[in-house]
């Protein structure tokens, strides 16, 4: 597995991966007539604008994890909080692996090499929202996330309750992978 800055040529692929995993793993909390109103090539338009022509904010940037070359299974897009309330705290908007690869420490990846990504930048702590019915909820908690907030969104007439997991020291999120990679190196001994 290999972690890359994304290009513009990745977007139907990242498009891909956003739009598949919704609809797999969102069934039974998401409003069913929005999953099924996303497009791979609406949502690569969308992010060729924010992410390229016209970006969301300075600073934001996004990672693609591949399996092997050219076949793109991870994504990211991280960048400044976006309230620009909380000084020093880079976000990550959005975070997919295909169900088929989950489990295998790609989302692991993703969010460490994001962590090292904002730390560069000026950045010490972290903020990532997820709706209070994903399970990926317990990804979050296993990295060290602690809930900070929750709050209701309005996505297009539907209310949505989500909860904030922040990180006061994004540098936890590199230690926690340097022990890991520690570990591995005695049991491969």
């Amino acid at each position: 597995m290999r972690i890359r800055t994304a290009t513009q040529a990745d977007l139907p692929a990242m498009a891909r991966v956003q739009v598949e995993t919704k609809r797999a793993v969102y069934l039974g909390f998401y409003p069913p007539e929005l999953l099924m109103q996303m497009s791979v090539e609406k949502t690569a338009a969308a992010w060729q604008k924010n992410l390229f022509d016209a970006p969301i904010h300075p600073g934001v940037f996004a990672l693609v994890a591949e399996q092997d070359k050219d076949a793109v299974v991870g994504i990211l897009i991280g960048g400044p909080e976006a309230s620009r309330s909380l000084e020093g705290t880079g976000e990550i908007y959005v975070l997919y692996v295909l169900p088929a690869f989950e489990r295998q420490g790609i989302g692991r990846a993703l969010v460490q090499t994001a962590a090292r990504n904002l730390l560069q930048a000026g950045y010490h702590r972290l903020l990532i929202w997820v709706l209070a019915e994903n399970p990926a909820r317990m990804f979050y908690e296993a990295l060290g996330g602690k809930v900070v907030d929750r709050k209701e969104m309005d996505l297009n007439g539907y209310r949505l309750k989500e909860i904030g997991y922040g990180w006061k020291d994004l540098s936890q999120l590199l230690k926690n992978k340097k022990m890991e990679d520690r570990h591995a190196e005695q049991s491969n001994s």
